[in-house]
């Protein structure tokens, strides 16, 4: 190999290892940032009604990434369900006793590191 072509070898590999750090650091820095999450909580009454209820989140603005979440309220009927995608939810109430209590749905905005709250829920009687 002569002196002219061991140069343009050395200047190539050179270039091809310039090349490949700068894609490594676009690609890191272009990387998506986690998703942004919130929590939502609220009370459920009357409380003979909620002594099991089930709360179901659904996420409505990405029907893709639908997830579900449960929780139950505590005795006094409080629930929190936390680390949520931040967007637009399908909040249902199950009541334990369907056949007394009607099952309640609402839309919340959930917004990133922040706690919604959705107030008081009441169940309506059948």
């Amino acid at each position: 190999m002569n002196q002219n072509n061991r140069k343009h070898l050395v200047l190539t590999i050179f270039t091809l290892t310039i090349c490949a750090a700068v894609f490594a650091l676009l690609n890191f820095s272009f990387r998506s940032a986690p998703p942004e999450r919130g929590n939502i909580e609220g009370y459920i009454y009357p409380r003979v009604a909620n002594a099991r209820a089930v709360v179901a989140i659904t996420r409505l603005n990405n029907p893709e990434d639908t997830i579900h979440r449960i929780g139950n309220p505590n005795a006094q009927g409080y629930f929190r369900i936390n680390n949520l995608p931040a967007g637009e939810h399908r909040v249902v109430f199950y009541p334990r006793n369907p056949a007394r209590y009607k099952t309640t749905a609402r839309g919340v905005i959930v917004t990133a590191n922040q706690t919604t709250s959705v107030g008081n829920i009441t169940l309506e009687a059948q």
